[in-house]
């Protein structure tokens, strides 16, 4: 995790195409047309669960993994470290990721359309319009965050064990109410397939470019 860079889903049917032939003599049969494959939805797609999904996911969870395509664990595993941090690390990551999933699937389906049709993908939302399960799952995403990073050295910068630091420093309101929250594949940060749960705060000298954690892929 690190600070960011300043900053379609087209569901199709099968379409039946009926072509009306006209001969000089009488009419023939209509001919139909051969049927285009139709894509697959999210929404009726089999959840992929991560290695290190809960034993019994949410249902907020398994819609998020309808979508979302989950980081392999060894990602976050380092030759520079001893297996104690490198096992800590893995137990963190799978703290934030799980929260993070779980906001992700707390989105309504019009939401996931358009997180999904942007390109880049990508898509935010203001704190303050967040539903109460929303709130929730931020607030439980905030928590987690500060759990996984306990402990943690951070030489100059105290701020990243906590993410509602972070948004403070960059100027966010007690409330967050001039904080956008949402999810980027590739607009400001990540290379197109890894998904961050990204923050940005609106001020008056206009939006920052934020910042967010990856836990996914897409």
């Amino acid at each position: 995790m690190g600070r960011a860079r300043r900053v379609v889903l087209v569901i199709a049917s099968i379409v039946l195409v009926w072509v009306a032939v006209s001969a000089t003599k009488g009419k023939t049969k209509p001919i139909q047309a051969a049927p285009k494959p139709a894509a697959v939805s999210w929404q009726t797609a089999r959840p992929v669960l991560p290695e290190w999904a809960p034993k019994n996911p949410s249902p907020v969870f398994l819609r998020a993994a309808k979508v979302l395509k989950p980081l392999p664990l060894e990602t976050m595993k380092s030759p520079g470290r001893t297996d104690a941090e490198n096992a800590a690390r893995m137990k963190g990551a799978t703290i934030m990721w799980l929260a993070a999933y779980e906001f992700f699937g707390t989105m309504s389906d019009a939401q996931i359309e358009r997180f999904l049709q942007a390109n880049p993908k990508y898509f935010v939302m203001p704190v303050k319009e967040l539903t109460k399960k929303q709130r929730a799952a931020l607030d439980r995403y905030f928590a987690a965050w500060r759990e996984a990073l306990k402990g943690q050295a951070m030489p100059g910068h105290p701020e990243l064990a906590d993410c509602l630091l972070m948004l403070y420093k960059d100027g966010a309101t007690r409330d967050l109410s001039n904080v956008l929250v949402g999810f980027d594949a590739g607009k400001y940060q990540g290379a197109g397939h890894y998904v961050h749960l990204c923050f940005h705060v609106k001020t008056t000298k206009g939006t920052t470019g934020g910042f967010g954690s990856n836990f996914a892929q897409i």
